[in-house]
């Protein structure tokens, strides 16, 4: 019998001992309850307005004619969302590359940021930022193609003004003289294929 009696005192020690880790369990729960209805309460974090930012565009060789850039930028924290715009109305002696200077500060750290041609073709490209500048670099598209032209537009130049610009509906012809064209001749890109050649 004392051996039963034993074993009945373990087995209701056992029982207090899960009733005493059910009411930490327990309480535990609504610890972690009341923290998260505490970070619900919470304000949420806003970044607030955006600040106008009309950065300068840098072309990797020549100057632009004509050229905007008009965005706007917001942080929280040490975190700088941006968005910029740049139009090119008229490219000048311009080409490659495209920089601009960051809305804020220096950057902490290397990144890359996403770019989209929302003209003819939409190209997506890219921009670099490297860790202690402060601008956006190497805007290129995609294939490292440039970027630069003049809105929806085909600048076409040549060296030589003796030559005369032909165009056509075909690579095969007819070309005809294009009225009034000298380099550099800005052809929109609008309508059906137009093939260009030179004349001397």
């Amino acid at each position: 019998m004392a051996g039963l009696s034993d074993i009945l005192t373990t087995i209701q020690n056992g029982v207090v001992a899960l009733n005493n880790l059910g009411s930490q369990v327990k309480g535990s729960l609504l610890n972690i309850s009341s923290q998260l209805i505490a970070l619900q309460a919470a304000p949420a974090i806003t970044a607030g307005p955006w600040t106008v930012w009309t950065p300068t565009v840098i072309p990797g060789a020549g100057a632009f004619t004509t050229v905007s850039a008009t965005g706007g930028f917001f942080a929280i924290g040490k975190i700088v969302q941006f968005s910029v715009t740049i139009t090119i109305t008229t490219v000048g002696t311009a080409a490659g590359t495209m920089t601009i200077a960051l809305p804020v500060g220096t950057a902490k750290r290397n990144a890359a940021v996403f770019a989209q041609d929302f003209g003819a073709t939409g190209n997506v490209g890219f921009g670099r930022i490297i860790a202690t500048q402060t601008t956006i670099s190497s805007i290129l598209k995609y294939d490292n193609s440039t970027y630069i032209a003049a809105g929806n537009n085909v600048v076409l130049s040549w060296p030589n003004a003796s030559f005369s610009l032909q165009a056509a509906p075909a690579a095969t012809g007819l070309y005809t003289n294009v009225p009034g064209a000298t380099s550099p001749y800005t052809n929109p890109i609008t309508g059906r294929a137009t093939f260009f050649r030179l004349q001397h």
